[in-house]
């Protein structure tokens, strides 16, 4: 009448079990056995680099070649488990001498940075291709040479990669393109030569891309305009695509009209020539423009009235550009370019237009209580400007440059209005 007990399955036998357990104990002393081999690793690339870089007149050694954790010292963090070394930081410590290329042993590392080491020379050693789950390089201000490594391309976990104002020269390794994530490549102030390879039109996470202040030369490859994502971190004056100061040619690629969330173009002191792109007037979150320096003619396109925001404009008066006498007297480009000696277009009457100076009226305490412009347009009546010419008030009209940007609010000093002409022209 009743069923027969349930039924367990039998435990395993004996010798097997045994057979777990030993083999459970050996995988954990051998994965124990491999961290603390690699910890010893680590303390010997962290040796190296003390070696090589002076270490004992570094500014703050605390800690160093002692037998503190690796995690204890000075600019060194660690992953606080296996005790694996995942950051090292050193800003204005004093090093003196070149990075040891066992620096590349640190395979955990996510983050390296040397800046502001102005004796830090030598070459970036190629050995740090090997260090693939770093998500941050800076190597910024110091006294680095020689060309960018190739190995570098190999950093596919990389978000950002700033190398900027340092000595580099050569060419710009067009293996950087397969750095997918990185969203700030810096490489500004530097000796690089050649053209701008376009496998960085791959770089589909760049926020920023800065590479002024170099050789750099040929045309502007359109790819850049694949970049569509440059200026989504910015605000007014940073970020975005800064390309100034090198020797490119030809015209400014209509493509560059797809980067909708540009705050910052600058494109000056280059060689490039022909007519502003009407595209350009696509780029409505502008605060900064900078077009001085080149060779570019022609009309300049009512689209840049589109512009409203714009904070900023560097451009030339004698190459040939002009303002035709239907630009929209909105905004703040036109007044800019005129205050900047931008002339009318001579095909038409010299007179049939004009864009007075903004009057400011201030209250006490510098709070902007009015902000009308006097922009007189066939005779019609006064318009108001955008708000954003706010920060028309900084530098005169002689081009020199400002000390100060001021701030987009709604309060500046009185002192910073005055009679004659202002605009801010440069950083």
């Amino acid at each position: 009448m009743f069923s027969s007990s349930p039924s367990f399955p039998s435990p395993p036998p004996y010798r097997t079990w045994c057979r777990f357990c030993l083999a459970a104990c050996l995988w954990g002393i051998a994965t124990h056995a491999a961290a603390q081999e690699s910890v010893v690793s680590d303390r010997a690339a962290l040796v190296a680099v003390y070696n090589a870089t002076d270490g004992p007149n570094w500014t703050d050694n605390t800690n160093w070649l002692s037998n503190e954790p690796l995690g204890e010292w000075e600019f060194v963090r660690t992953d606080g488990v296996g005790g694996r070394v995942t950051s090292l930081n050193s800003y204005g410590n004093q090093l003196r001498g070149e990075i040891p290329a066992a620096l590349g042993n640190l395979t955990n590392l996510r983050g390296l940075q040397f800046s502001q080491e102005p004796r830090l020379s030598g070459e970036i050693p190629a050995a740090l291709g090997n260090l693939t789950n770093l998500r941050s390089l800076v190597l910024w201000e110091t006294a680095l040479r020689g060309e960018i490594p190739d190995a570098l391309g190999n950093l596919t976990n990389l978000v950002e990669l700033f190398l900027a104002s340092n000595r580099l020269s050569g060419e710009i390794p067009p293996n950087l393109g397969s750095l997918t994530r990185v969203w700030n490549l810096g490489l500004a102030d530097n000796a690089l030569s050649g053209e701008i390879p376009t496998a960085l039109g791959n770089m589909a996470s760049l926020t920023f891309l800065r590479l002024g202040g170099n050789a750099l030369r040929g045309e502007i490859p359109a790819a850049l305009g694949n970049l569509t994502n440059l200026g989504l971190r910015g605000h007014a004056g940073v970020g975005g695509l800064l390309l100034s100061g090198n020797q490119f040619n030809g015209e400014i690629p209509a493509a560059l009209g797809n980067l909708t969330n540009l705050v910052t173009l600058h494109l000056n002191d280059n060689a490039l020539s022909g007519e502003i792109p009407v595209a350009l007037g696509n780029l409505t979150r502008l605060r900064s423009l900078f077009l001085a320096g080149n060779q570019l003619t022609g009309r300049i396109p009512i689209e840049l009235a589109n512009l409203r925001g714009l904070l900023r404009l560097s451009i030339d008066s004698d190459t040939g550009l002009c303002l035709p006498p239907d630009f929209p007297a909105v905004g703040s480009f036109a007044y800019l370019a005129q205050a900047q000696g931008v002339p009318a277009c001579s095909d038409e009457p010299a007179a049939t237009v004009s864009f007075a100076q903004p009057t400011y009226t201030v209250t006490e305490g510098g709070s902007v209580a009015r902000i009308e412009a006097g922009l007189t347009a066939r005779g019609e009546s006064r318009n108001r400007l955008d708000p954003g010419a706010l920060n028309l008030a900084c530098a005169t009209m002689t081009r020199q440059r400002c000390i100060k940007a001021p701030k987009v609010h709604d309060k500046f000093m009185e002192s910073s209005v005055n009679s004659t002409a202002t605009l801010f022209i440069g950083d």
